[in-house]
């Protein structure tokens, strides 16, 4: 007889599972129909928002997270912040089915590396608000472990627990002092770096990349020989400046670029251009 915690879960998973449809649904139209108004993306928002409230209520950070983001960008779209260009809505798509893996698998455990939504979105207005008193530079870098999942289905998912908490580890190896890092999703991780420019944004998340890639997890045993799992990361950077109308939109743009980089491939770094985004519309 299923418990009281195991029925909660899935009661929830059904009601995901109806929203996701609507978003899904939803999105498509969208990108058929990019002037099809206000009130369907509010409907959109809407199915994010349970989700990401359902999700938070069952301590699934990961679906969480993800349905956060997802939630943002409909509501930049819905208040016109942002418009619903074919990129965009294929990053909405692609998050999507990242909260749907998320909600079946039980949502991602949290880690020592994560920190909560509400501390994340504190921090990051702080130094929005900090660069537009001070006119600094701002930059965020959106990262993703490639294949993950796969990790997770080959190696097990202590081991993919393992890889998350090594990656971040690595990650906090190679910031600087007044850069900060938090896990965002699943397997997603946020840098906010001050004072820094889109250059030298991509500058550090190209060493990143490359730190990570040459530095494998190695798993020790009394009874084994040391294995290896090497994990890659693909990276999205955007700068915030005039044109960001809020710290969610400048992470709507890193994660755009991040969607770039892994459908160029994975194990890479793309940069937002807002410019780009205008020919590819």
């Amino acid at each position: 007889m299923a418990s009281i915690q195991e029925a909660t879960f899935q009661l929830f998973c059904e009601e995901a599972d109806e929203h996701l449809a609507i978003l899904e649904e939803g999105l498509l139209q969208l990108e058929r129909e990019p002037g099809a108004g206000a009130g369907l993306v509010d409907r959109l928002f809407r199915s994010a928002h349970t989700i990401k409230g359902s999700a938070a209520l069952l301590k699934l950070q990961g679906a969480s997270a993800v349905a956060h983001r997802l939630e943002d960008t409909l509501e930049a779209l819905r208040d016109g912040r942002l418009r619903p260009s074919r990129s965009r809505i294929d990053a909405l798509l692609f998050a999507l089915d990242q909260v749907r893996e998320l909600v079946h698998q039980g949502g991602g455990a949290g880690t020592e590396f994560a920190g909560p939504l509400a501390e994340v979105d504190r921090r990051l207005s702080e130094e929005v608000a900090r660069s537009q008193r001070y006119a600094t530079r701002l930059s965020v870098l959106m990262l993703d472990i490639d294949h993950f999942k796969h990790i997770n289905d080959t190696c097990g998912h202590k081991a993919g627990d393992l890889v998350l908490h090594h990656v971040g580890k690595l990650i906090l190896n190679t910031l600087r002092t007044a850069d900060i890092a938090t896990r965002y999703g699943g397997e997603e991780l946020l840098v906010v770096a001050p004072n820094t420019s889109i250059t030298e944004a991509t500058i550090l998340a190209e060493r990143i990349r490359q730190y990570i890639e040459t530095h494998p997890l190695v798993l020790e045993s009394e009874n084994q020989t040391p294995r290896e799992i090497s994990a890659t990361v693909s990276i999205g950077v955007a700068e915030f400046t005039e044109q960001v109308a809020s710290g969610d939109v400048l992470i709507c743009n890193a994660d755009e670029a991040l969607y770039r980089a892994k459908k160029k491939g994975r194990n890479r770094v793309e940069s937002y251009s807002a410019a780009r985004q205008k020919m590819v519309a």
